[in-house]
C-alpha cells in the first residue's frame, strides 16, 4: 500500500466486520465519522451489575502502544491496555486503535491486525469504539496504540489504603510475556541449544498474557488494597513499582 489514510473502500470493509453496537454507544466505527459518542448511563451498568454496586462510577482510561514485532500486535494491544485498566478494578468497556503500517504492506496486513483487535475485544466483552489506521515511511514494523476505557463504581476501586504489614501476591507467572518474545522471534537459532518443545511452550505461554478474569475476580472477592500489572524489571522490579506511589520507601 502506498503512504497515507487507508482507502475509504478498504477502510469500509473493515468497518463492516466490527460487531453490532449496543445501545450505550451512540456512534460508532463509520467512513465520515470522526468520533465515538457514548451514552454514559447505560454505559456504567455493566460494571454495576458484575459489582452488585449502586455507587457512583469512576471512568478510567488507559492508553498503551504494542512496538515489538509479535505476529499478532492487534491481540496484544487490547490486552495490555485491559490488563491496566482492570487493575483499578475497572470493567474495560469500549477500545480505540491507531494502527499505522509500513510502506508495502499489504490489505493482508491490515484485516489480520483488525481481526486480532476484533477477537480479542469480543472475548472481554469489549466494544470497539473507532480507529484510526494508515500507511507510513516512518515506521518500519506495525505500531498499534490502544486506548481503552472502562468503569468501576466508587466502593470496588483500587488502590485504597495500604499499610505496613500487607501481604503482597505475585498472580500468575513471571517474565512469561518476554520468555514468548525470545522464544518466537529468535525461534532458529534457540532451537541449536533447547528442545522444540520446550520452545512451543514457552511461545503459548507468551500468548496467554491476560490478567482481566483473574483481577476482576480478585477485586469482586476479596477487594485488594492494591494492583499492578507488571511488564518488565522481573520480580524486584515488579515489587518495586508497586511500592512506589507509597510512602513505605
Amino acid at each position: 500500500m502506498e503512504e497515507g489514510k487507508l482507502p475509504l473502500n478498504l477502510l469500509d470493509k473493515i468497518i463492516g466486520e466490527v460487531d453490532k453496537l449496543p445501545d450505550s454507544v451512540i456512534q460508532g466505527p463509520q467512513v465520515g465519522a470522526d468520533v465515538a459518542v457514548i451514552d454514559f448511563q447505560k454505559a456504567i451498568k455493566r460494571a454495576q451489575k458484575f459489582y452488585q454496586s449502586r455507587e457512583k462510577v469512576y471512568l478510567v482510561y488507559k492508553t498503551d502502544p504494542i512496538t515489538f514485532p509479535t505476529p499478532n500486535p492487534g491481540k496484544y494491544a487490547v490486552i495490555v491496555n485491559a490488563n491496566d485498566v482492570v487493575t483499578s478494578g475497572a470493567i474495560p468497556f469500549g477500545f480505540n486503535a491507531t494502527i499505522i503500517l509500513p510502506i508495502g504492506s499489504s490489505t493482508k496486513d491490515v484485516f489480520k491486525i483488525q481481526r486480532g483487535i476484533q477477537q480479542e475485544c469480543k472475548k472481554n466483552n469489549i466494544i470497539i469504539l473507532g480507529g484510526h489506521t494508515e500507511f507510513s515511511s516512518s515506521v518500519f514494523t506495525p505500531i498499534v496504540s490502544g486506548a481503552m476505557l472502562g468503569f468501576v463504581p466508587k466502593d470496588y476501586y483500587v488502590p485504597r489504603e495500604i499499610n505496613e504489614g500487607d501481604v503482597m501476591l505475585c498472580v500468575g507467572w513471571c517474565a512469561k510475556e518476554g520468555a514468548g518474545i525470545i522464544a518466537n522471534e529468535g525461534y532458529k537459532e534457540l532451537s541449536k541449544y533447547m528442545g522444540k518443545s520446550l520452545l512451543d511452550m514457552l511461545i503459548k505461554l507468551g500468548k496467554d498474557i491476560s490478567v482481566v478474569d483473574i483481577a476482576l475476580k480478585i477485586n469482586k472477592k476479596i477487594q485488594p488494597e492494591l494492583m499492578h500489572d507488571a511488564t518488565e524489571g522481573g520480580v524486584i522490579g515488579a515489587v518495586y513499582e508497586t511500592m512506589a506511589p507509597s510512602d513505605f520507601g
